[in-house]
């Protein structure tokens, strides 16, 4: 008697749909959010844009998940005083967005003559950990001066 792949893995289907639709609710809410999305395509990582994220959104679930960013974001405003109040209890790290945070460090641009092998080099090893020359050069600055 054969087995049709419905009747024999019915549990590999519903998690195969459940997946499908966490994805698909993820890119939705990614393109609301105006985040964008990561993808391994061809071999490699791309970033897609939000306005380009490849999902329809029905009218209905679109006005439906709009109301829900729009009373997330009500939700998370704080006031002055409500800030400063968890700050004297030490307890502001849930009030602060962490991953949008930089510090913006005063730079100055300069020139060095670098003999060409040494550049070589630079390149060989920015190309192997996967950062620019630039970036290689102030990471190596930083260490030996013991920064950061």
């Amino acid at each position: 008697m054969k087995h049709s792949r419905k009747s024999t893995f019915p549990l590999a289907r519903k998690a195969e749909k459940a997946l499908k639709e966490a994805v698909k609710q993820a890119m939705i809410e990614h393109k609301l959010s105006g985040d964008p999305i990561v993808v391994w395509r061809n071999g490699k990582v791309v970033w897609i844009p939000a306005e380009k994220i490849p999902v329809r959104i029905p009218k209905k679930k679109l006005r439906k998940l709009q109301a829900v960013l729009k009373s997330e974001k009500a939700e998370a405003k704080v006031t002055a005083k409500q800030f400063d109040e968890q700050f004297e209890k030490g307890n502001v790290s849930g009030m602060l967005d962490m991953d949008s945070a930089s510090i913006q460090i005063p730079s100055q641009r300069i020139n060095i003559d670098i003999p060409k092998p040494v550049l070589n080099r630079i390149d060989l090893e920015a190309n192997r950990i996967g950062v620019t020359r630039t970036s290689l050069i102030k990471m190596w600055i930083a260490q030996h001066l013991k920064i950061g």
